[in-house]
């Protein structure tokens, strides 16, 4: 099972939720299926079983401490889906932070007998295997935005040294009104404005064209590392030039996948009324035509 898509519209979610905080490393997932150990990342499978891992070699480099903790790990249930966080330095993507996890893995999540555990099961869990959990930072009525920015600017990180990166809202219970949604559980984010990713700056009526401003705001070195770092989890980098075809499709792919809905709607606005224009220049010689009799 992997992960579901965390939805950045807070509009979707509603009851009552748990904020945890959001930490800034690599997804790392353990299954058991049937028996047999499956790890993985956010976008890719380490192999099919346990006996797949023993030639650490296949394994991406940035992944290794993650995989000997997961084998070490003695997990007794059966098909369950445990979903951390994998810092394998205290600066592992953007924020330095005072230490890492303990055994570099901290779990945010866990998907068992069909359904997610609640926060006090998890945090139970993660203790029997050894495990640090995210820190629950609030329980109760979904808050208005003003208290969830409270929380994420107030609220330094367990790690040490950082304020939060952002903060993950969830309720276990809704499901998204989505046809092809077939679990329960509903999660948002918030993330700290330093941490979007996006050139936030006001533009000058006119000074640059829309296209260009669009490409200033997405096109940032941030979003660069980010391509970098998933093709790293990958382990399809080869540290050459020609990793360059491969880098800018998952560039644009994660683009499109965390900002798409805000840019068809940048579009829209930017192109609507242009678009009306032409549309409604055909209209009136038409319906002259049409007043005279014609079709």
């Amino acid at each position: 099972m992997r992960y579901p898509k965390v939805q950045k519209k807070l509009e979707y979610i509603k009851g009552n939720v748990v904020i945890e905080e959001k930490v800034d490393g690599s997804q790392f997932r353990i299954n058991v299926v049937d028996g047999n150990l499956i790890l993985g990342s956010k976008n890719v499978d380490f192999g099919e079983k346990v006996v797949d891992y023993e030639n650490m070699e296949k394994i991406p480099k940035m992944f290794r401490k993650a995989v000997d903790v997961a084998k070490s790990l003695k997990i007794q249930d059966n098909n369950v889906t445990i979903f951390c966080e994998y810092l394998e330095k205290p600066k592992h993507n953007a924020l330095a932070y005072d230490r890492i996890p303990k055994d570099h893995l901290v779990i945010f999540d866990v998907y068992k007998d069909g359904r997610w555990l609640n926060y006090d099961e998890k945090a139970e869990y993660a203790k029997k295997l050894g495990l640090e959990v995210v820190p629950k930072l609030y329980e109760g009525e979904l808050p208005d935005l003003e208290t969830i920015k409270k929380i994420v600017y107030e609220t330094e990180s367990f790690l040490g040294g950082q304020t939060i990166e952002g903060v993950v809202i969830k309720n276990y219970e809704e499901r998204l009104p989505f046809d092809w949604v077939d679990t329960n559980g509903i999660f948002c984010k918030y993330v700290r404005q330093e941490f979007r990713e996006l050139n936030n700056k006001e533009w000058k009526h006119g000074k640059k064209d829309f296209l260009g401003r669009m490409v200033e705001r997405y096109a940032t070195k941030a979003r660069f590392l980010k391509a970098v770092q998933h093709l790293k989890e990958q382990g399809e980098l080869e540290g050459e030039m020609r990793d360059l075809p491969k880098l800018m499709k998952e560039f644009v792919k994660d683009i499109w996948e965390e900002d798409g809905e805000d840019i068809r709607e940048e579009f829209i606005r930017y192109f609507k009324r242009d678009f009306n224009k032409l549309l409604i220049k055909k209209l009136p010689m038409w319906y002259q035509d049409y007043l005279f009799g014609g079709t």
